[in-house]
């Protein structure tokens, strides 16, 4: 005998969740604007250097690692404000993200102290932000801070609601440049309970009585003490 019934009733429950999804398109700048643009990655190869070496100095003399942010070596490098300054600024999160999983006591394996960058070996790229328009997907362009329409081949376009938060400019060893454009968008999904399995062979029902205590659904009764 199956004891088993299936209660199909089910309640459906509405989330919104945000989501991020990237874009990657192929660029075509000028010849100004690879300049510019491989000017941009050695400034940022530059600021996370720097910074760098004065965490590891300070280290040594005081037991902590300096705060540092790429506004201090302007002065002395006056290039610096030369790139987009928001490329600076992603430049120190990634030091201080790298640092956080390099002494992370959360993470089951903690990353390697962070290395120095070489104009050689490491990866040639950088990342600004999208404020009120300053990084802009167009027909068959991105606008870029500091750099302007740089030709692209839009091989698809983003929905009208995905938000552009950011993008990431890099140039490969074969000397092609790609953008890599953040979205965020929501996305709506629906969760329902699962299907109840119950088993009904030794199932009771009770009722009231006022001769008994109770009464169950085979007549039997239970006598007040």
């Amino acid at each position: 005998m199956n004891c088993k019934t299936t209660l199909e009733n089910r309640t459906s429950v509405w989330y919104n969740y945000c989501m991020n999804k990237a874009l990657k398109y192929r660029l075509y700048p000028t010849k100004t604007q690879m300049q510019l643009f491989a000017r941009t990655f050695g400034c940022c190869r530059k600021v996370w250097n720097l910074m760098l070496s004065d965490k590891i100095e300070s280290y040594k003399t005081t037991g902590k690692f300096v705060a540092v942010t790429p506004a201090r070596y302007k002065s002395d490098h006056p290039y610096l404000k030369e790139v987009d300054s928001l490329a600076l600024a992603n430049t120190q999160l990634n030091l201080q993200s790298a640092f956080r999983n390099c002494f992370s006591k959360t993470r089951k394996k903690c990353n390697a102290f962070p290395k120095y960058k070489s104009a050689k070996h490491s990866r040639k790229s950088y990342t600004t932000n999208n404020q009120k328009g300053t990084v802009a997907i167009l027909e068959n362009a991105i606008r870029l801070p500091k750099v302007g329409m740089v030709k692209a081949v839009m091989h698809r376009v983003p929905d009208p609601d995905w938000r552009l938060k950011s993008a990431t400019i890099s140039q490969d060893s074969d000397g092609k440049y790609y953008a890599s454009v953040l979205f965020a968008y929501e996305s709506t999904a629906a969760e329902s309970a699962p299907n109840i399995e119950i088993c009904t062979e030794n199932a009771v029902g009770l009722d009231y009585s006022s001769e008994s205590l109770y009464v169950d659904s085979k007549r039997r009764s239970w006598q007040r003490p």
